[in-house]
């Protein structure tokens, strides 16, 4: 009788343990399903937007030392008119670049004419001077120069907005007010994938 009690007493006892344990083990309901999807798709955009703002620091850092250096290069997909027209170009063949004291300005918007250059446009370099660098109050590094030589006499301001490696580089002929912006990719001359014409 003794061991009969105390097997019903221990079966209870499972019973009671077990129930709550197996609803929690329920599948859940299609309501909390599409929340927990939900849930997720949330997680996911969130780690994914902040795998890209680390991205974006790190690009802008590495961007902002080569500035910094005077060793760079700007990678242009678009040109800028001094009237605002925007023309998109090989990256290629349209840059800026600064590099052991000199700077080289190439522009071919032509991928049919071959120009003075040989590559659709022209280039023309010079030796860098009275080189400035600032940081405008919303973190923006900006970098100016006197560039001169043969065919070119120009001041050059670039601007390398907080959190991003596409810089803005206007060149201010000294003798002319034909100003144009090149808009591109600040990366190491190493780095670089860039095909230099025939300067003037």
């Amino acid at each position: 009788m003794k061991r009969f009690f105390l097997a019903t007493v221990a079966a209870l006892a499972f019973i009671c343990i077990a129930g709550p344990a197996n609803a929690q083990e329920q599948a859940p309901s299609k309501k909390e399903q599409k929340e927990m999807k939900k849930q997720q798709k949330k997680q996911q955009k969130e780690m994914k937007k902040k795998i890209s703002a680390i991205g974006s620091t790190l690009a802008f850092e590495r961007a902002a030392q080569c500035i910094r250096s005077g060793n760079f290069v700007i990678e242009a997909s678009r040109i800028q008119s001094q009237r605002g027209g925007i023309t998109n170009v090989s990256s290629n063949t349209n840059f800026i670049s600064v590099e052991d004291g000199e700077s080289v300005v190439q522009i071919a918007p032509s991928n049919h004419i071959a120009g003075p250059n040989g590559v659709g446009g022209i280039t023309v370099d010079g030796n860098v001077s009275n080189v400035q660098v600032t940081e405008s109050k919303n973190g923006a590094l900006i970098y100016s120069y006197s560039v001169q030589g043969i065919g070119l006499s120009a001041t050059v301001k670039i601007q390398l907005p907080k959190g991003s490696a596409e810089a803005s580089a206007t060149v201010y002929p000294n003798y002319s007010n034909n100003e144009v912006t090149l808009h591109g990719t600040v990366v190491a001359p190493e780095n670089s994938r860039v095909f230099k014409g025939r300067a003037l």
